[in-house]
């Protein structure tokens, strides 16, 4: 019999330490609670920032942070990883293997870690808050980020130019700059890209996705620019502003803008027909009216009607409500 064959997943075996009655779901955890609790041994410290350690080879593989060593180098590529298990989970974006679906949504993803993340879009848990402007975010290292913007910190330098960025992926993908490099290839065309957002807008031009739409007009648009230089048209024919597609806030304010329908009164004139002004005045006062035209009848006001039969006038009257027209004599 194989060694996994009586492999049980969801068994727990549980690690009892004599004298305090804790329990452990792993064996190492219990070694660990034994050194922290019981040993009184000393933790170990990094000689080079002192943080603390309670296992050897945690400090190891800390150290490899300020020695630069990368031991375990991928297959499949030139990239390099201070652990095994970054090792493994590098490998899994070579062959698509996804292991973590989202129960919720069945999105999977390559790690435990993005799970988690993702599982927050569900949740809606924000629990981290910036103590100078008051917004939240749904991780820790998310609000680590944002802080930047206010105290001015660029921890990430470029080697070449001495550029400085707020997060390592944009110096990465600045370095790419100087080395040429353009490691995200089209499928559908020989293009390649030095970053994988600019690969993902190029490949709209294949799929034809569209996902800006204009909330006005119903254009919709590949880029989101393309979509704000849209928008400028309508603002040029003094339409109110557009909101933003997606944006609740924008379209209901947008909404709340939008003049209400003008109300037709009894007595206006058909659409695109003007009221003519009575003989004499030459157009009401400008913001004011003119008077209704008089009711059609026996008695109604203006020249009779021509005879029947020939000679025929060649300008009958106009209709009530249009206008009166003298007959030419």
């Amino acid at each position: 019999m194989g060694r996994g064959q009586n492999f049980q997943p969801h068994c727990r075996i549980q690690f009892r330490r004599d004298g305090c009655g804790s329990t452990f779901r792993l064996q190492k955890l219990l070694l660990t609670h034994r050194r922290k609790a019981h040993s009184g041994e000393p933790p170990l410290a990094c000689a080079d920032c002192g943080k603390l350690f309670n296992h050897k080879h945690h400090l190891m593989t800390h150290r490899r942070v300020h020695t630069g060593e990368r031991p375990f180098p991928c297959p499949d590529c030139d990239k390099r990883f201070t652990q095994k298990h970054h090792l493994m989970t590098h490998r899994r974006g070579h062959s698509g293997d996804r292991p973590f679906p989202c129960p919720q949504c069945g999105k999977a993803f390559k790690d435990r870690a993005g799970l988690l993340m993702h599982q927050v879009v569900h949740t809606g848990a924000r629990p981290f808050a910036c103590q100078r402007c008051s917004k939240i975010f749904s991780h820790k290292h998310h609000l680590v980020i944002h802080q930047r913007v206010h105290t001015g910190e660029k921890p990430f330098a470029c080697e070449v130019c001495r550029k400085r960025f707020t997060q390592k992926h944009h110096l990465l993908s600045h370095a790419r700059i100087h080395t040429g490099e353009r490691p995200y290839c089209c499928e559908a065309c020989p293009r390649s890209f030095k970053d994988r957002i600019t690969l993902k807008l190029h490949v709209r031009l294949h799929t034809g996705e569209k996902p800006f739409g204009c909330a006005r007009c119903g254009a919709r648009f590949r880029l989101r620019k393309a979509l704000l230089a849209h928008h400028r048209t309508h603002d040029v024919l003094g339409a109110d502003p557009l909101p933003l597609a997606g944006d609740p806030a924008s379209v209901a304010a947008a909404q709340r803008a939008t003049p209400a329908p003008r109300q037709e009164l009894a007595g206006d004139p058909p659409p695109g027909v003007h009221r003519a002004a009575p003989p004499g005045q030459h157009g009401a006062p400008h913001g004011q009216s003119l008077p209704a035209d008089p009711p059609a009848g026996p008695h109604a006001a203006g020249p009779a009607p021509a005879p029947p039969g020939p000679p025929r006038n060649l300008f009958p009257p106009a209709s009530p409500g249009i206008g009166l027209a003298r007959p030419i004599g």
